[in-house]
């Protein structure tokens, strides 16, 4: 992955967390390749793989390899305060979805959650943004699952309509201090992160809420981001391929019409962003390519929407980016039905 930058506000709860424990940041933040200013640090950007690095780096040394976990407890939103606030004054899940796309623009672009209804559940997943062969996503997913759990205690008081959590990577050592953060049932090696809750849970009222705090909160946060706009052009292509997968077959022309800017605008900020169009139009459609494999989608029908002349060229493509068949791959990766 190639410069996909985050707000440098995300290393605030890791130091903290390295604080606590009594671990020296600086030699961890030296091997990522962080070079830390106090005061940049809301205004700064920091590339995901270096933030990677760093926590995995940090979970290592850490006694018990928890230190993920303890980050996304420690997490505040100590330069965003009008997120907190909007979440604690929601009156609903459906209402609180709102914070999703602030966080994901203001804070890190990589943070793509979502409700995902499905009959009588609805998963709150985190959407596959990044390339797992690129990235080691475990320690994301813990801080960012811990943060979660976290907060939604600001909301639902009935944690018994929270019916378990899912994991992308296979059962770790620490099983006990998973239980002690999440405290509801888990299952692990599973297709996505994600939390399964009760569809009914989204729009049952939790606490009376504060509507006019609230709408102070909304009105700070428009401001906030009218003022500043941290997307990079790297990450307004993933989000657009992300919100609207059948954008993964346009030209490079096409998405700089859909981007309002021309092709060589957009060529020019890619290649400032150390990256290109087709290096990050291959890694997008490998992402979402397994997504469908998943779902069991026709090899001629992914081939289609996703831009491939024909089956061969897809194939061809797909062992490039992961060294084996589609079919093979599938066979591999493919997982028992989700309970």
């Amino acid at each position: 992955m190639k410069e996909v930058k985050a707000s440098a506000i995300v290393l605030s709860s890791i130091l903290k967390t390295a604080a606590l424990e009594g671990i020296d940041p600086k030699p961890f933040l030296q091997k990522a390749g962080i070079q830390l200013n106090l005061e940049q640090l809301e205004t700064g950007f920091v590339d995901v793989a270096a933030i990677d690095c760093l926590l995995n780096s940090l979970s290592e040394a850490s006694s018990d390899h928890c230190f993920a976990l303890r980050v996304g407890e420690n997490f505040a939103f100590d330069y965003l305060p009008e997120v907190e606030t909007y979440i604690a004054t929601s009156t609903t899940l459906r209402d609180a979805e709102a914070v999703f796309e602030w966080i994901r623009r203001l804070i890190n672009p990589l943070l793509d959650l979502a409700f995902v209804p499905d009959g009588k559940w609805v998963y709150l997943r985190l959407q596959h943004s990044f390339n797992a062969e690129d990235l080691d996503a475990r320690c994301h997913n813990e801080s960012i699952f811990a943060a979660i759990s976290k907060f939604s205690k600001l909301i639902v008081n009935q944690r018994s309509e929270i019916a378990s959590i899912e994991f992308d990577h296979p059962e770790p050592d620490n099983l006990d201090e998973y239980r002690r953060v999440f405290g509801i049932p888990m299952r692990f090696s599973q297709p996505y992160t994600q939390i399964r809750l009760h569809a009914s849970l989204l729009d049952s009222p939790f606490k009376v809420g504060m509507p006019e705090l609230r709408e102070q909160a909304i009105r700070k946060m428009r401001q906030r981001m009218a003022s500043t706009d941290l997307r990079l052009m790297t990450q307004r292509l993933l989000q657009c391929w992300s919100k609207s997968p059948v954008t993964l077959a346009c030209s490079l022309e096409q998405m700089a019409c859909t981007l309002t800017v021309s092709a060589r605008t957009l060529q020019r900020r890619l290649k400032d962003e150390s990256t290109n169009y087709a290096e990050l139009q291959d890694q997008a459609r490998f992402l979402r390519v397994k997504e469908l494999l998943q779902q069991n989608v026709t090899m001629e029908d992914i081939s289609e929407q996703l831009g491939f002349s024909d089956r061969r060229s897809f194939t061809r493509a797909f062992k490039r980016w992961s060294g084996a068949s589609p079919r093979a791959w599938r066979n591999l990766h493919r997982t028992d039905e989700t309970m």
